[in-house]
């Protein structure tokens, strides 16, 4: 009675071993820690006190509404394993000199590179972009800014 239990049990193993193997390779990325968060951006160099084109601050955990004073802006970052991958942009809160600055080409400018880490609920994340243009992908609320690791 085993043997023919084992018998007929053995190609379902063979079949599962085989879908195992397959998968390993993939979990890398089906177990990242996907999160987005609301944050506040000062935009502009640190370097030359939040002036000219860039990001100078992030900070996270913001609840403003409305249009901020300043070039400054709200944006929804969407992080995975605790890095910034990328940030959207919310049009409703930056004034019109923002928007005509920052958004009004198809490239977001960064006049120096910048990496840096803040905190949200106890959680740390790394944001970073470096020097030149990127893309801008506009979508219905705001501008979209793709962020590869510096």
């Amino acid at each position: 009675m085993k043997a023919l239990l084992l018998t007929l049990l053995l190609p379902f193993s063979t079949f599962f071993s085989d879908f195992n193997s397959t998968a390993v390779g993939t979990t890398d990325h089906l177990g990242a820690k996907k999160v987005e968060i609301e944050v506040e951006v000062d935009l502009g160099r640190k370097k030359k006190g939040c002036s000219g084109f860039g990001v100078c601050k992030i900070k996270g955990g913001t609840k403003i509404m409305g249009a901020l004073e300043g070039s400054r802006s709200t944006a929804t970052a969407t992080t995975e394993n605790g890095r910034v991958t990328s940030m959207t942009f919310h049009r409703s809160s930056m004034n019109e000199a923002t928007l005509r600055k920052f958004f009004s080409s198809d490239n977001f400018l960064v006049g120096e590179s910048f990496l840096l880490e803040f905190q949200v609920d106890g959680e740390s994340y790394k944001a970073g972009l470096r020097a030149g243009k990127h893309k801008i992908n506009r979508t219905k609320n705001g501008f979209n800014i793709g962020m590869p690791p510096v």
